[in-house]
């Protein structure tokens, strides 16, 4: 209740002063940062340990990745594949995660993945950034 108060009076007070011909004394409002909540990942580098893949048709396979220095407890990491490429009536089972993403597969040939690992962060202000760290190809080889 006492927060509702006080969100009223400064409510009230910007719109006196908006009244009166400015709610800030030179007229202008003060210049914003550019990104309220940045993510700072600049630091953060990730990279595919496995770069190729050889596994039996109808066996898992994984691939696994790794992030340094590995993020604190305030970001969360998504490890995503596409398929490019891969036999003719192959059926592809990918279940995505981090550090290790699983592959099944139950045709035998070349398969082609993009692993994708992203860094993501939830802010106090509402919103999430994310920011990919990095986009490999992986050759599976199904036997």
């Amino acid at each position: 209740m006492i927060l509702k108060t006080v969100r009223l009076c400064a409510l009230a007070l910007l719109c006196l002063a908006a009244a009166a011909g400015s709610a800030f004394p030179d007229g202008q409002a003060p210049a914003r940062p550019k990104e309220s909540c940045p993510l700072q990942t600049a630091m953060h580098e990730a990279r595919v340990l496995t770069p190729r893949l050889d596994v039996a048709a109808g066996e898992d396979g994984f691939v696994e990745m790794r992030i340094e220095p590995a993020p604190g407890n305030d970001f969360y990491v998504s490890a995503l594949a596409d398929v490019l490429r891969q036999p003719e009536n192959a059926a592809v089972d990918i279940l995505p995660g981090f550090p290790k993403l699983r592959f099944r597969a139950d045709v035998p040939g070349e398969y082609l993945l993009e692993v994708r690992v992203t860094l993501l962060s939830k802010s106090s202000c509402g919103g999430v950034k994310a920011r990919e760290l990095t986009r490999e190809k992986v050759t599976v080889t199904v036997r």
